[in-house]
């Protein structure tokens, strides 16, 4: 099978998969932003940015410590990859 047709297929696979759970994505992505200092990263992380510049940033904006920040990093990390787009 060549590259294409396999990616091509995986993307279809990803999208019936998007499609099919929608609901529990959104509800996931609804308690993320729910979290106050989740949404503060979330905000920041439009661009990229250093860890240790974002964890100071954050935790300024919201006001809790660097550790609370960082704590929520795994989060948010497992639940990008679940959502993120194929990045082709």
């Amino acid at each position: 099978m060549a590259d294409d047709e396999l990616l091509r297929r995986l993307d279809l696979i990803q999208a019936t998969l998007q499609l099919a759970f929608a609901p529990q994505l959104a509800q996931s992505r609804e308690a993320i932003r729910g979290d106050k200092v989740q949404a503060a990263i979330l905000d920041a992380t439009e661009d990229w940015v250093a860890s240790t510049e974002l964890q100071e940033q954050v935790a300024k904006k919201v006001g809790v410590n660097e550790r609370a920040v960082r704590d929520r990093f795994p989060v948010l990390v497992v639940s990008s990859r679940r959502q993120a787009p194929s990045g082709r």
